[in-house]
Parts: C-alpha cells; sequence; structure tokens
C-alpha cells in the first residue's frame, strides 16, 4: 500500500517537472534573445571587458 503511494506521488513528481521544463526552455530562449540584442547594441564595451 504503502509503496503504491509513494510510486504514485513520483509520477506526480515527474509529470509536474514535465509541466515545467517547457518553462524553463522559454525563459532560457527568450533571455539568450535579450542577451543577443544586447551584444548587438553594446559589443565594443563587451569586447573592452572580455578583452
Amino acid at each position: 500500500m504503502c509503496s503504491k503511494q509513494a510510486s504514485q506521488a513520483t509520477y506526480q513528481i515527474s509529470l509536474a517537472s514535465e509541466r515545467v521544463s517547457p518553462t524553463s526552455d522559454q525563459v532560457n530562449l527568450a533571455s539568450n534573445q535579450i542577451s543577443d540584442q544586447f551584444n548587438e547594441k553594446n559589443m565594443v564595451p563587451i569586447r573592452l571587458l572580455l578583452a
């Protein structure tokens, strides 16, 4: 009985993490786009920082 409840809980957790992962992918994409735009605008300062 107890192990059945535990496996059900882990299944729900895995379902929840599958729902969360697309959102984190979208967040990563958005931050990448923002950093790309930032890089294009501020190419010289970034090159100076990296030098």
